[in-house]
């Protein structure tokens, strides 16, 4: 298990790799973070880290990651540096990358996708609520683990990511 922001770094830096500039701003690093806490609960049932996310209106969210990289609420965020983790978390995120940013991707459609993914979700819906009373409410882990365990990679992964988390 990593820590936040390491996991956050580790995103960003790798994006750079993958598209050769800085893509993710901050409401794309939330929806990303979101969705490889759900793929390491389907790859061996284990968080990526230990923070919560919470359900804003505009989706999953992590308040720690807000305040951080707020200031880069619409332009790329540049990596500060690539932090050490280990094989499983450099895995897992990898592979969420690679399954929604390619080099030649066009950022703006994924961070719709990301969105409209990352909103559709079951654990978000369950937590804010169609009249957003449940806005700021925790979403419990157990439903991140127990949705993202229900669905194919297919699902998960639009662009056809070749190592996935879940079979």
């Amino acid at each position: 298990m990593c820590r936040l922001i390491e996991a956050a770094e580790y995103l960003l830096t790798e994006s750079v790799r993958i598209t050769g500039k800085p893509v993710i701003n901050n409401q794309m690093l939330q929806k990303l973070l979101y969705i490889a806490q759900g793929c390491a609960f389907a790859t061996d049932g284990e968080e990526l880290f230990t923070e919560d996310f919470v359900a804003w209106q505009c989706g999953p969210a992590l308040p720690d990651i807000d305040v951080v990289y707020r200031v880069n609420l619409i332009s790329p965020i540049h990596p500060v540096c690539e932090p050490p983790i280990t094989d499983r978390d450099k895995r897992i995120l990898q592979n969420v990358l690679r399954g929604w940013i390619q080099h030649d991707s066009n950022i703006r459609e994924v961070r719709e996708k990301l969105v409209n993914f990352t909103k559709n979700s079951s654990p978000w819906e369950q937590t804010y609520e169609s009249d957003g009373q449940g806005n700021g409410k925790v979403i419990e882990k157990v439903q991140i683990k127990e949705w993202y365990m229900s669905l194919n990679k297919e699902t998960i992964f639009p662009a056809q990511s070749p190592c996935c988390c879940v079979g």
